[in-house]
């Protein structure tokens, strides 16, 4: 009995259910591949999206970083222009004081001479 030989109609059965068989793995193993590439790509997406996140952080970053920049140098510039504006009065003060204080003698003088010669 375990020399015998399988009929044709048995090894037409094997062959069949062995194909069906096949086919159900390939499509299996093509259902997986196919969920792994979505993953992939989905993946791929947000390696790129992360790349531009990135990208727009630096830039911002260094937007950030001349604005500051310009921010203390117009701080500078103000500070500048608050100590010249200062000087200036001072400057104003000064001279109006010394006129005054020039009219004053000017008159003394006048005053001295009408008076004591």
């Amino acid at each position: 009995m375990g020399d015998e030989q399988p009929s044709p109609r048995e090894l037409h059965q094997l062959i069949e259910r062995n194909h069906k068989d096949l086919v159900s793995d390939l499509r299996d193993m093509q259902t997986q591949h196919s969920a792994a590439i979505q993953t992939l790509i989905a993946q791929m997406q947000q390696y790129v999206l992360r790349e531009v996140y990135h990208a727009e952080q630096t830039a911002q970053s260094e937007r950030i970083a001349r604005l500051e920049k310009q921010g203390e140098t117009d701080r500078e510039r103000a500070a500048t222009e608050a100590h010249s504006a200062r000087q200036t009065s001072r400057m104003a003060l000064l001279t109006s004081i010394g006129t005054f204080l020039a009219a004053l003698a000017v008159a003394a003088v006048s005053a001295w001479l009408k008076g004591g010669h």
